[in-house]
C-alpha cells in the first residue's frame, strides 16, 4: 500500500465517522423537532376544538331561548287576541322576516 492509498482509507475512514456523528446529531434535533411540532399540533388542535365545542354550545342554548320566548310571545297573542292561532302565525312571520334579513346580511 503506498502513502496516498493509505491517506484516501484514513480520509474514507475520518468521512464516515463524521457522517456517523452528523447523522446522529441531526437525528436527534429532528427527532426533537418533530414531536416539539406534533405537540404544537395537538394543542392547537385542542384549543380548536374547544372553542368551537363552547361555540356550539352557546348557539343551541341562545336558539332554545328564543325558542322559548318566541313560544310565550305567542301565547301571549293568542290571549290577547282572543284567537287560538293568530299569535302563532304573527311569531311565524316575525321569525321568517328576521331569516330573510338574515340570509340577505349574509349575502353582502
Amino acid at each position: 500500500m503506498s502513502k496516498e492509498e493509505s491517506r484516501e482509507s484514513q480520509k474514507g475512514f475520518l468521512d464516515s465517522i463524521i457522517e456517523m456523528i452528523s447523522a446522529r446529531a441531526l437525528s436527534g434535533v429532528m427527532s426533537n423537532l418533530e414531536v416539539r411540532m406534533q405537540n404544537f399540533l395537538t394543542d392547537l388542535m385542542n384549543r380548536i376544538t374547544r372553542k368551537i365545542m363552547l361555540m356550539m354550545a352557546g348557539f343551541i342554548m341562545a336558539m332554545l331561548g328564543i325558542i322559548f320566548i318566541f313560544g310565550s310571545f305567542a301565547l301571549y297573542l293568542n290571549e290577547f287576541l282572543q284567537s287560538a292561532w293568530m299569535g302563532w302565525t304573527i311569531v311565524g312571520i316575525i321569525i321568517a322576516l328576521i331569516g330573510v334579513l338574515i340570509v340577505a346580511l349574509g349575502r353582502r
